[in-house]
């Protein structure tokens, strides 16, 4: 019966790609991107600085010592990115997801750094109750989960062990970089410490623009006493 009804929906309504609005065939329903497209997604080479945005050729050493950094896998200006991420992140088109992954694993597959080592933890940056009822959704979370699918030796996932405090303005009514510093202020906790204690963690969002959030989030689990925190991003705004 299942196989009736997605059959029907995709009589009614084929895939398509967001990019380029090309039919996809019925077994891609859950990619929402073709292949042109996705190839058309620039991949970065190094990481960010999260307080400055400079590019870092290590995930060691930083312009500004002890900065939290930012592994980022494409830019924000690329058009495909762009429509994949407002599609999972505004339309709700969760197929979204399983393309914004694949460009995590290119990525992450580019760099040294990360290929060649396992034992991180992924957690993705929460949302807070309110905007989490309204959405319906954390589309880091759909994000980290499937990377851990995809990538199960790599890395594991932790859930409910960082919880957003307050229910934030969205970084992109803040018009400077002090003003979204304020505004993501104290806004994360560990509910657990122990379950971070000696980790190395990847905090996983789907844009990051200035960095005050990755930066806030790596500072409530740095405190708690993680040995590492990095973001990882699907694009640098």
């Amino acid at each position: 019966m299942i196989s009736v009804i997605q059959f029907l929906i995709d009589a009614l309504f084929p895939p398509q790609c967001v990019a380029c609005d090309k039919k996809l065939p019925s077994s891609a329903r859950f990619v929402s991107l073709c292949d042109e497209c996705l190839e058309r997604v620039p991949i970065r080479n190094g990481f960010v600085c999260s307080v400055c945005g400079a590019r870092q050729f290590s995930l060691i050493n930083t312009c500004h010592g002890g900065a939290l950094i930012i592994a980022a896998a494409t830019d924000y200006t690329n058009r495909e990115a762009q429509l994949l991420i407002h599609a999972l992140k505004y339309n709700g088109s969760r197929s979204a997801t399983y393309p914004l992954t694949e460009i995590l694993i290119r990525y992450i597959e580019s760099r040294e750094e990360l290929s060649t080592h396992s034992g991180f933890i992924l957690i993705a940056v929460p949302l807070h109750k309110k905007r989490l009822r309204e959405r319906g959704f954390n589309q880091s979370e759909l994000i980290a989960k499937s990377l851990h699918e995809q990538l199960p030796d790599k890395f594991s996932y932790l859930n409910n062990v960082l919880n957003r405090t307050r229910n934030t303005p969205s970084q992109t009514e803040q018009k400077t970089h002090p003003d979204r510093n304020k505004n993501m202020s104290g806004a994360f906790e560990v509910v657990d410490p122990k379950e971070v204690v000696g980790k190395i963690i990847f905090l996983v969002d789907d844009v990051s623009t200035s960095g005050a959030t990755i930066r806030e989030a790596g500072r409530a689990l740095k405190n708690a006493g993680a040995r590492s925190v990095f973001g990882l991003v699907v694009a640098k705004a």
